[in-house]
């Protein structure tokens, strides 16, 4: 069957760029990311426990994060105050309070009022039963948490430790994925956790096939090209600054205030310790017009930051930069995760829904925490994922 002038587009733009291995000036390969305990050993005066203020520059005052020996696993806890942590740290920021936030996003208007009255129900029990005073473990604190390599005996040496020096604490793990970390899935609903299903999520598992078959890949493609725009790492303290405002109004201002407030010390420190790598994309006479920050594991790129004036007069800057993403995770072999939201967006460029899980371990909890999790499990894995793949959210 002849092929299609996009198909022929497509396959010459890959071709092209695994040739150049140059998109804008700057190389499609990306190594694999640091651990988050080497980023946090470049933080000032470091030790086993930093405060949240050297990584986010508020909205998690009551949050500590660090790592355990002799495993270098990496964790946050969070000590249950009363004002609204991110979601990143907060379990019931990121299942109740963003829901709350995100409930327009539902058509229908009785659905809406049902699903917010159970989330409010939801978000005060979890108030009581002080659900905030969490430790969640392998927690980088990204808003795409790609885990690797998790040993089950290690994770439950981890649980043993923090139960005996935090008995009060629940502890889980945040951002699993089926597709990704499947064995992880299954192994720790058969080792004392249980599945919560947390949000909606976009995967692409074939990056090189979309980029050669899709026609919204080709547009956006041809709009680095058209807009004579180049990329290139940040260099200096202006340059985290400005990748720390594009990102503030973006994930912050535009979106919601319980995503992590990161703080341009921190995005400094992340890329100098290999733990993010980040491309500026600029236009005209070099002027930053948006960023883009990749973690990547031997499976998986994942975007955990971005930014640009959604305000501004760019409106393409969105499209060029995952259109980057699709290309430095095909050259690289790699699945793209492409977090939460703008599904028609994602769904048009090949990437596919599932729903990211959040593991709560119960064996250590009293008879009424432990039912309040075992509800909750069952509940969003039979009510809350349903709906979140009926209305795309």
């Amino acid at each position: 069957m002849a092929k299609s002038a996009y198909e022929r587009r497509g396959e010459s733009i890959c071709a092209g760029h695994e040739r150049s291995r140059l998109v804008g000036g700057v190389p499609l390969v990306v190594e694999p990311s640091s651990p988050f305990v080497g980023m946090l050993k470049h933080l000032p005066d470091s030790s086993s426990w930093a405060h949240s203020s050297q990584i986010f520059d508020s909205g998690a005052d009551d949050v500590s994060v660090g790592w355990l020996e002799p495993w270098s696993i990496p964790l946050s806890v969070s000590h249950g105050s009363a004002t609204a942590t991110t979601f990143v740290a907060s379990p019931k920021s990121a299942l109740f309070l963003y829901g709350i936030e995100e409930i327009d996003l539902i058509p229908n208007s009785a659905s809406r009022l049902l699903i917010r009255m159970a989330l409010r129900l939801g978000s005060e029990l979890a108030g009581i039963l002080k659900f905030d005073k969490f430790v969640f473990i392998h927690n980088s604190l990204l808003t795409t948490n790609l885990l690797e390599n998790i040993s089950f005996t290690d994770t439950l040496g981890a649980v043993r430790r923090i139960n005996h020096e935090l008995p009060g604490h629940y502890i889980g793990i945040r951002s699993i994925s089926r597709s990704i970390n499947s064995s992880v899935h299954d192994t720790l609903a058969e080792g004392g956790f249980r599945m919560i299903a947390a949000r909606s999520i976009y995967i692409c598992k074939d990056p090189l096939e979309q980029l050669r078959r899709r026609r919204d890949h080709i547009r956006d493609s041809a709009l680095i090209e058209k807009h004579h725009l180049r990329f290139r790492e940040p260099v200096s303290d202006a340059d985290f600054q400005i990748i720390a405002k594009l990102y503030r109004s973006l994930y912050i201002d535009k979106h919601s205030g319980l995503n992590p407030h990161y703080s341009a010390h921190y995005f400094q420190c992340a890329v100098k310790s290999r733990f993010l790598s980040i491309r500026l994309v600029l236009c005209g006479d070099d002027i930053i017009i948006g960023f883009i920050a990749f973690h990547q594991t031997t499976k998986a790129l994942s975007i955990p930051a971005m930014g640009y004036d959604p305000n501004g007069s760019q409106p393409f800057v969105y499209r060029a930069l995952i259109n980057l993403a699709f290309r430095v995770a095909a050259h690289n072999g790699l699945m793209l995760h492409l977090s939460a939201g703008a599904a028609s967006f994602k769904r048009s460029r090949g990437a596919t829904q599932e729903i990211e899980w959040m593991a709560v371990y119960v064996e250590n909890l009293h008879v009424v925490k432990r039912l309040f999790i075992e509800v909750l499990s069952y509940l969003s894995t039979r009510i809350a994922a349903p709906l979140m793949v009926r209305f795309r959210i």
